[in-house]
């Protein structure tokens, strides 16, 4: 290039165009607003009342994104207020335009989250859905990858041993092999491993009784391979033990209640996106 052409454009670096400025400032206020999120969930984690997530959906309110409304679907199903769920699903496209693929994502959404408010309605919960209705969340769920997919394979392989190979690949998780794994538990009598809520995407509270016991028990807590990803301690004959599960990749885990290196109890737990 001749020198002048190359003068030209070296001082067209250090000339900031109208776009440049908008997309400095649109990131600006991005990372401020991420910023602010994050530090708001942090104090929520801190908070002693962490039992009321209403906190936690404010937090996903004040970003206003697809997927911190599937986010606060998600929170208004653990506590089974599915019509304030599916009013959230219905005002995503007065907030902004979607995309054909986004709303195609969104209807999905709405035919999950109205399948279970319709046996939430008739007093059934996630593990009494009817046969059609678990038909109607597999073909739902088809060759799909995206939330409402997730969500609804996640509940059919924890409640009703119907299980896909994931994403990366692999085999599903065989009835058979999800019945051998619990036959290893011991039956004692009043035992107790409760879970909820169950499915969850932020925490989720184990509360076991083990009458007679008062040395230190232990949860175990295995993925869908069988592979143990996380150990929690409890002591006493019966108790709760929370866990953050906000840091923890969505699918299907098998929780174990320990003493002394015996399988007292076995659950399942469905961690959502």
């Amino acid at each position: 290039l001749p020198p002048y052409a190359i003068e030209a454009i070296e001082a067209s670096w250090d000339t900031k165009t109208y776009r440049f400025a908008l997309e400095a400032q649109m990131g600006t206020k991005h990372t401020r607003m991420t910023q602010a999120v994050h530090h708001l969930i942090e104090l929520y984690a801190a908070d002693s009342v962490r039992s009321h997530p209403d906190s936690l959906q404010w937090v996903w309110q004040q970003l206003r994104t697809n997927a911190a409304r599937y986010a606060e679907t998600g929170s208004l199903m653990q506590q089974q207020r599915f019509a304030e769920a599916l009013a959230v699903l219905n005002a995503m496209p007065t907030e902004k335009d979607l995309r054909p693929r986004e709303h195609d994502e969104r209807e999905r959404m709405l035919s999950y989250v109205g399948t279970l408010a319709v046996a939430h309605d008739d007093g059934r919960d996630l593990f009494e859905l009817k046969p059609e209705e678990v038909q109607h969340l597999v073909t739902l769920v088809g060759d799909h990858y995206d939330r409402p997919a997730v969500w609804a394979s996640n509940l059919l392989c924890a409640a009703y041993n119907t299980c896909r190979a994931p994403y990366t690949g692999g085999t599903p998780v065989s009835k058979s092999a999800r019945r051998q794994a619990q036959s290893t538990a011991v039956d004692t009598p009043d035992s107790q491993l409760r879970i909820q809520p169950n499915p969850t995407n932020n925490w989720a509270a184990f509360t076991y009784r083990l009458p007679g016991n008062v040395t230190t028990l232990q949860l175990r807590i295995r993925d869908a391979q069988g592979r143990m990803t996380h150990t929690l301690q409890a002591t006493g004959a019966e108790g709760q033990v929370v866990w953050d599960t906000r840091g923890v990749a969505p699918g299907v885990y098998t929780v174990e209640l320990l003493l002394e290196g015996a399988v007292q109890r076995t659950e399942r737990l469905v961690i959502q996106p």
